[in-house]
């Protein structure tokens, strides 16, 4: 069938594709026709935001640091370190970018 990192990945996938995402865009167009900006709905804009970095990084996180990916394909994994402080700043770099990029991608 599916191996369990491939069947973890694809629900977050489609958990950040038909729920994050969307919910995203729901929240910012009801924040452009609102007639006063609330901090509550810049608050939801921004969790949704911080969801679909966290999602995306850990999946990415996952895969890199699967031990099996890593012996099959190390031309291609294997670019998270493998000491523990630096593993943790790499996945807190990883989110804060991503982060970053969904909120302008959504901002503009």
């Amino acid at each position: 069938l599916i191996d369990p990192l491939s069947e973890m990945s694809l629900s977050k996938g489609l958990e950040m594709i038909f729920e994050a995402v969307p919910s995203s865009i729901v929240q910012i167009y009801a924040l452009l026709v609102a007639t006063e900006r609330k901090t509550d709905a810049m608050f939801s804009i921004l969790v949704s935001a911080a969801t679909i970095a966290f999602t995306s990084s850990m999946m990415t996180y996952d895969w890199d640091t699967s031990p099996a990916n890593r012996v099959e394909v190390p031309q291609f994994y294997g670019f998270i370190p493998d000491k523990a402080l630096s593993r943790a700043a790499c996945f807190l770099s990883m989110t804060s970018f991503t982060f970053a990029h969904v909120t302008l991608q959504v901002s503009s």
